[in-house]
C-alpha cells in the first residue's frame, strides 16, 4: 500500500475491501506509523471503525493511531460480548499498540473511562499486565511501576512483583535520547525509579532475581546514584543478609554474594552534586564489594588492573566489564579483553551493544532536532525576505503618492 497516496482514495479502496484485505493493510499501516509516517489518518480509521467488523476492529486495536478509537475498542471489549476470545484479543492488542501510546502527551489509556486503568493494574490477568508493561511507549508507566508510585502506589507486594517482572522485559529500559539540547526526562524517570525499587523492594530471592535481570540491562553511569554516602551504604546493607541457593554464573561466588557485588557495581557511589559523584570504595579496601564499586567506575591503570586480577580474579573481571572508562581507552581495553573468560566476554560484548544502542538513539534524536532547527532557520529567512519585500513595497507606494501630489 502506498501511504503517500491521497488518503480519501485509500479510505474508499479499503472501505470496499474484504476484512482480510483491510486487516493486512492495517498491519502495513502500523509498520508505516512506526517508520516513515509522521501521523495517522483519522478519516481512514474512523471509516473503518464504522464497519463494526471483528477482524477490522482487531487491526485497528493493534495498529491504530487514533487514541479515542483504540480506547473505545478496549472499553467495549472489557464490557464483554458473546465472543470472550475475541474480546481478550482486542484488549491485548490495544495494550500492545505503540502507535496510539506514542503520541507525545496523549495516550489512549488516558481516555479509558471509569478507572479502567486502575482496575487493570489491580485485577488484570498476567497476559494483560504483560501487554501493558511491555509496550515500549509506556516508559512513564514503567517508571511508576518500578518506583511503586502513581496507579501502583497501593498494590500488594505480591502483585507488584508480577508487574515488575513484566516491566523488566520492556525494550525501552535502555532508551536514552539525552543530548546537547537537554536530558531525556523519561529515561531519567526510569533510572531514578530503579534506585527506588532497590531501596523499597522486599529483601528476598524472588525480588533479587528480577532486580538482577533489570540491572544487567543497565549502564551504571546512567543509573541514579544515592544522594549521600550514608544512603549508599544503607542500600547495600539492606541486602546484606540475603541468602538464596546456587552459585553465581560469572564469579563462582554464591548467588547471593554475586548479587551483592552487582549492587555495588551499580550503586557503589553517591552524588556529590548534580554533575559529579564519589565512589565509596578503593582498590585497597578490605571489603570485596566496595573494591568492586571501585573496579566498576574508576579509571584504573593497567598496573592496578593486573594487581586486582591477582587479588580478586573473576570477581574483579565481573566488575570491570561494567567500567566504561576501560571500554573507551584502547590500552586498558586490550588489557581487560585479554583477561576475560568466555562467559565474561559474552557479557562484555553485550555491554558494548547496550552502549552502541544508546549512542545510536542519542544521534538519531540529535539529527531530528538539527533538522527541525534547520527548518526553522529557513522559515525565519523566508520571513525576513517577505519583510524586506513588504518594506520596499510600502516605500514605493509612499513615493508614488507623493509623486502624484
Amino acid at each position: 500500500m502506498d501511504w503517500s497516496s491521497n488518503h480519501k482514495i485509500i479510505t474508499a479502496q479499503l472501505n470496499s475491501s474484504s476484512p482480510e484485505r483491510v486487516f493486512d493493510a492495517l498491519e502495513e499501516y502500523g509498520r508505516a506509523l512506526a517508520g516513515e509516517l509522521a501521523g495517522g489518518f483519522d478519516f481512514l480509521e474512523q471509516t473503518l471503525a464504522a464497519r463494526n467488523n471483528k477482524l477490522i476492529d482487531l487491526g485497528l486495536a493493534k495498529n491504530g493511531f487514533d487514541g479515542e478509537i483504540v480506547a473505545g475498542l478496549y472499553m467495549r471489549a472489557r464490557c464483554g460480548s458473546d465472543d470472550p476470545l475475541h474480546d481478550k484479543a482486542i484488549r491485548l492488542a490495544c495494550l500492545l499498540n505503540a502507535n496510539a501510546a506514542g503520541v507525545p502527551g496523549f495516550d489512549a489509556l488516558v481516555l479509558l473511562e471509569g478507572g479502567a486503568l486502575d482496575r487493570l493494574i489491580q485485577e488484570g490477568d498476567s497476559d494483560e499486565i504483560s501487554a501493558l508493561m511491555n509496550n515500549s511507549r509506556r516508559r512513564k508507566l514503567v517508571a511508576q511501576a518500578f518506583g511503586k508510585t502513581g496507579p501502583f502506589a497501593e498494590i500488594e507486594n505480591s502483585r507488584w512483583l508480577g508487574i515488575v517482572v513484566s516491566a523488566a522485559g520492556n525494550p525501552s529500559l535502555t532508551f536514552d535520547d539525552s543530548n546537547e539540547y537537554g536530558p531525556d526526562l523519561r529515561a531519567m524517570d526510569i533510572q531514578e525509579s530503579i534506585l527506588l525499587l532497590v531501596q523499597q523492594a522486599p529483601v528476598d530471592s524472588d525480588w533479587a532475581g528480577v532486580i538482577d535481570r533489570i540491572l544487567f540491562q543497565m549502564d551504571p553511569e546512567k543509573l541514579r546514584l544515592p544522594s549521600s554516602e550514608a544512603e549508599a551504604k544503607e542500600l547495600l546493607a539492606r541486602w546484606g543478609n540475603l541468602h538464596f541457593e546456587g552459585e553465581g554464573y560469572y564469579t563462582h561466588l554464591p548467588n547471593n554474594d554475586e548479587f551483592k557485588i552487582l549492587l555495588s557495581i551499580m550503586f557503589g557511589g553517591y552524588m556529590v552534586n548534580l554533575y559529579d559523584h564519589k565512589i565509596i570504595g578503593s582498590d585497597t579496601d578490605l571489603d570485596q564489594a566496595r573494591r568492586c564499586a571501585y573496579y566498576a567506575r574508576s579509571p584504573m591503570t593497567v598496573e592496578i588492573m593486573e594487581s586486582a586480577r591477582i587479588k580478586d580474579g573473576r570477581v574483579f573481571l565481573f566488575a570491570a566489564v561494567f567500567n566504561n572508562v576501560l571500554h573507551n581507552e584502547p590500552v586498558r581495553r586490550n588489557c581487560l579483553e585479554s583477561m576475560l573468560s568466555q562467559e565474561l566476554r559474552l557479557l562484555y560484548d553485550q555491554r558494548y551493544k547496550i552502549q552502541a544502542n544508546m549512542a545510536s538513539n542519542e544521534q538519531t534524536f540529535s539529527n531530528q532536532l538539527d533538522s527541525v532547527a534547520s527548518g526553522l532557520a529557513e522559515i525565519k529567512s523566508q520571513i525576513q525576505s517577505i519583510k524586506s519585500y513588504l518594506l520596499i513595497g510600502v516605500i514605493s507606494l509612499v513615493l508614488l503618492i507623493l509623486f502624484k501630489h
